[in-house]
């Protein structure tokens, strides 16, 4: 009977941990969101009481490749900017967002964790910094594979996530590779995602096949292209 007992408990922890085991959060993964979302981006959106918004945006990688600033600086709507500090914690194996809210009353501060993500989407969830949160809140963000990406803030209320505002984001590097591309030049030097760049591959050389056999697009020079 003892024994029995001690299998049934046994059998209930188990059952426990995996109900609240920890979503898997790959490092490797997180470097190709990354990738996909480096870059400078003109954005659009709106918030849930119908104001229209505007801001740029831009991602960028310090030297050693590990840690990425987010910058956000408001055009239209508001002028604030918000700044973020992004790395991949090594011993929390989870993404830690560091941001700095500037409006002309001050700097506030706040702290996202990263809850799941793959190479074209990605949760961020609001931690309880200096005190507990107002609200449960967190950033949803959507890669597209036509050069833009959608970022929304999403509030909790009586249980149910809702809409606060959002950001539509377009690459404009990405749109000026797509126009000469059809038009049959690929213009030099200009950076692009590694990862978007990659979507898109297969459907540029499809796309340009007769211009290769024409010799009017040299391989090489698609390639140098990236940087």
């Amino acid at each position: 009977m003892i024994r029995k007992l001690a299998l049934m408990t046994a059998l209930l922890g188990l059952g426990s941990a995996i109900a609240i085991a920890e979503p898997d959060h790959d490092a490797a993964v997180l470097e190709q969101f990354f990738s996909n979302l480096e870059g400078n981006w003109q954005c659009e959106g709106g918030t849930s009481k119908g104001k229209e918004t505007a801001a740029t945006i831009s991602f960028t990688p310090d030297s050693t490749g590990k840690i990425y600033t987010y910058t956000q600086v408001g055009t239209k709507g508001h002028t604030n900017t918000l700044t973020g500090t992004w790395a991949f914690d090594t011993p929390m194996k989870n993404l830690v967002v560091s941001r700095r809210y500037i409006n002309p009353d001050g700097v506030y501060s706040d702290m996202f964790l990263g809850d799941t993500w793959t190479p074209t989407s990605l949760t961020l969830v609001a931690k309880a910094l200096w005190s507990d949160l107002w609200a449960e809140n967190r950033f949803l963000y959507e890669i597209h594979d036509d050069g833009k990406f959608k970022v929304t803030w999403e509030v909790q209320r009586d249980g149910t996530w809702k809409m606060g505002d959002y950001l539509l984001c377009e690459n404009r590097q990405f749109h000026q590779r797509r126009a000469v591309s059809q038009s049959g030049v690929w213009p030099p030097n200009i950076h692009w995602s590694h990862a978007l760049r990659n979507i898109h591959l297969k459907k540029y050389f499809k796309n340009s096949h007769a211009d290769f056999a024409s010799q009017r697009i040299h391989p090489v020079s698609v390639r140098s292209g990236w940087g």
